[in-house]
């Protein structure tokens, strides 16, 4: 571990007055000074310490501590820049409202899918955290005839996954998913070039929101239940490639790097999860099995 420093002088790495204060009248004086910076200077270092001197014959103290010391880390955490900036649901409104009018003159229902579709049912609008919108096609319709219709519009289009998904980039800067839904085994499948999903087959129905109509799942709580499981509130941390449910791996060179560069980010950062989540996927869906490797390591008993 790094070395940390406090008003410019440099503290002995990892050091917690719990693990080093043996006699209990020092632990006692050291709660006490911790507890009096902790009042007036709450760092979250200090907080930790004295999380670790707080014993079991005051726990409910400790539990207040922690409640209060997790509470501020994670509001921290919320405040650190994202990746991009996100969107700007009003701002959306009208752009995506104007390419469902476009699309319907031609006879084509987009329908609000994903993230997009969980921010309306979730919260009536789009998601402020998102970065793209998520538009569905149904089976019966080419993506040729969405291409055609949407020729002349202030919409860059790329054709992508093996003509599954069309990538169109406003001239705002926002990106709109265009996926085509297969019907295949009796499921709706939809694919990008790592991920496929699937979904019970549905049809539309419109839904007025925001002083435009929306096409939507007819049952959009199934749909939302098969793609997240729990959504009816946020999660935090959220991961696309373990996290979803009704998710697969398509058997592509672009499927096979990307878990493998998750696997390499995960022992890089130390992060567990990432690393176990990675290689059980390798493993179960392309028989890269690193998982024996993984188990007969030294990292699983890290403690």
């Amino acid at each position: 571990m790094g070395r940390q420093r406090e008003h410019g002088r440099p503290l002995p790495g990892g050091f917690r007055p719990s693990q080093h204060l043996g006699d209990k009248e020092a632990r006692g004086a050291a709660h006490r000074a911790l507890q009096k910076r902790t009042a007036s200077h709450s760092d979250e270092r200090s907080r930790e310490q004295l999380i670790g001197l707080t014993g079991s014959a005051d726990l409910d103290a400790l539990n207040e501590l922690i409640e209060q010391d997790l509470r501020q880390r994670i509001g921290a955490r919320a405040l650190r820049p994202k990746r991009g900036e996100g969107v700007d649901p009003a701002a959306l409104v009208p752009i995506v409202a104007d390419v469902t009018r476009r699309l319907e003159k031609f006879g084509i229902h987009p329908f609000l899918m994903s993230g997009t579709l969980l921010g309306f049912i979730r919260n009536g609008t789009f998601l402020e955290y998102d970065h793209d919108v998520d538009l569905g096609i149904l089976p019966d319709v080419e993506m040729s005839s969405v291409e055609r219709a949407l020729a002349g519009s202030e919409l860059e289009l790329t054709v992508e996954a093996d003509g599954l998904w069309l990538l169109a980039v406003h001239s705002s800067g926002l990106h709109i998913d265009f996926f085509k839904h297969e019907l295949q085994d009796d499921r709706f499948w939809h694919s990008t070039r790592i991920h496929s999903w699937w979904n019970t087959p549905f049809g539309l129905q419109a839904l007025e929101a925001k002083g435009h109509r929306w096409w939507i799942p007819d049952d959009p709580a199934r749909y939302l239940d098969e793609n997240y499981g729990e959504w009816e509130a946020p999660v935090a941390f959220y991961d696309m490639s373990f996290d979803t449910p009704n998710r697969t791996y398509r058997p592509t060179a672009d499927a096979v790097r990307h878990l493998y560069l998750a696997c390499v980010r995960g022992l890089d950062n130390g992060d567990r999860w990432m690393v176990e989540s990675a290689t059980r996927e390798l493993r179960d869906a392309f028989g890269i099995d690193a998982t024996k490797h993984l188990a007969e390591s030294p990292l699983l008993n890290d403690d």
